[in-house]
């Protein structure tokens, strides 16, 4: 078993709510790729690379494409959120001790000083092959000169198959996976975390809200051995929050894939546990489960509860009629500044306003298992989710 399916399975075994993500494409990986369209306005090319469309800006070109053209390109970065892979056809091949660089010359990397940088440049000078660039990483200056040549001379064997090579990818690059953990996952995490070094509560979640709040938290953390940890979390929490609009509020909807649905609503009630959010239906389509339409003037109360599991979704007509509801299930709720945040596990309850109660969708739950987004025990949580919510609307609860 290699390195990465080791992890794999570690994460798959120790969270429940953890969602899996295989990118169709390697990172750093080489194809022989075809411009499908060249795009003025976004200053962009679309490149088919096999199984795959990817995102070539034009900063990331080497002259000018054109439209049905062969060209090579390298996958630069894997966005989240279903987003195209991001390419680029100046060409990289990374080693142990050197990368081999599209552009001329040799670099070396700017934490290696004095007299062992001379040696590497004078090295790379030596060894770099015709018509690429080379650059010393780090892990160079630890380096004996035959480990130094012997890597170089696997990238120059690598430079050769990528040159010669008509199948794809021309390079493998590195395997890459996205985790997405829910908000017992995060809370676990916290606590793994908080055993080793001061960790305020919802460390992760807040993290993950963006690099303004991970400062809050790099400060707060500084501050905690100090101060106490209720008073270092209570004031961490108001000073999040206390800047905020509360009048609107998004629901992120997220699918498996990473793709992100925004349910936007006027609060009706809000505290730390607890949303009641009235959303406007567009009058389009039908109700999921329900079969039936969604007709001008309808509306839909969604009530949301911090760590649940599943959430309800009343729909009403203009004149306030109830035309049914919904339970959505899915990963523990979680609640951020100006919003709230789920996985859809794609079963659902629905109920009608005749009090007949139906479990929907389990098929594409399983599915969920087969395409290898969740592992078997998020799979029995759902369903024994789905089926407590049955059981209790059935009951009028």
């Amino acid at each position: 078993m290699d390195a990465v399916s080791a992890v794999k399975d570690v994460f798959m075994d120790t969270f429940l709510d953890i969602v899996k993500r295989d990118s169709k494409v390697n990172l750093n990986a080489v194809y022989l790729g075809t411009v499908q369209k060249v795009d003025g306005r976004l200053k962009a090319a679309f490149v088919d690379i096999d199984d795959e469309v990817g995102y070539l800006p034009f900063s990331n070109t080497t002259r000018v494409i054109r439209e049905d053209e062969d060209i090579k390109v390298q996958v630069r970065s894997i966005p989240l959120g279903g987003k195209k892979p991001v390419l680029d056809m100046k060409i990289n091949l990374p080693g142990k001790y050197a990368v081999l660089l599209s552009d001329n010359g040799v670099k070396v990397s700017k934490k290696i000083k004095g007299p062992k940088r001379d040696e590497l440049l004078s090295l790379g000078r030596e060894l770099k092959p015709e018509g690429w660039g080379l650059l010393w990483r780090t892990s160079a200056e630890s380096a004996t000169a035959d480990q130094l040549r012997e890597d170089v001379e696997k990238l120059k064997r690598t430079a050769d198959e990528v040159e010669m090579s008509l199948a794809n990818p021309l390079y493998s690059g590195e395997e890459f996976i996205c985790f997405e953990f829910g908000g017992d996952a995060r809370g676990y995490l916290d606590e793994l975390r908080s055993s080793v070094v001061p960790t305020v509560k919802d460390h992760h979640a807040l993290r993950a809200m963006g690099e303004e709040y991970s400062l809050a938290v790099d400060v707060a953390e500084r501050l905690l051995p100090k101060v106490g940890e209720e008073e270092t979390n209570t004031a961490l929490k108001e000073s999040i929050f206390k800047r905020l609009d509360t009048y609107f509020y998004t629901i992120e909807h997220v699918k498996a894939d990473g793709s992100v649905i925004h349910l936007k609503g006027i609060v009706e009630e809000l505290d730390e546990e607890h949303l009641v959010l009235r959303r406007k239906m567009i009058p389009s389509g039908r109700y999921d489960g329900l079969n039936v339409p969604i007709e001008e003037g309808d509306y839909a109360i969604s009530e949301l509860h911090r760590g649940e599991w599943s959430y309800v979704n009343t729909y009403y007509d203009s004149s306030g009629r109830m035309k049914g509801r919904l339970v959505n299930v899915n990963t523990p709720v979680e609640f951020y500044p100006g919003k709230v945040r789920y996985i859809d596990l794609e079963i659902d309850v629905v109920v009608r306003p005749n009090g007949r109660t139906d479990i929907i969708d389990e098929t594409r739950l399983i599915d969920l298992v087969s395409e290898g987004y969740i592992g078997k025990g998020l799979y029995e949580k759902a369903l024994s989710v789905a089926e407590q919510a049955a059981k209790d609307a059935a009951a009028g609860l």
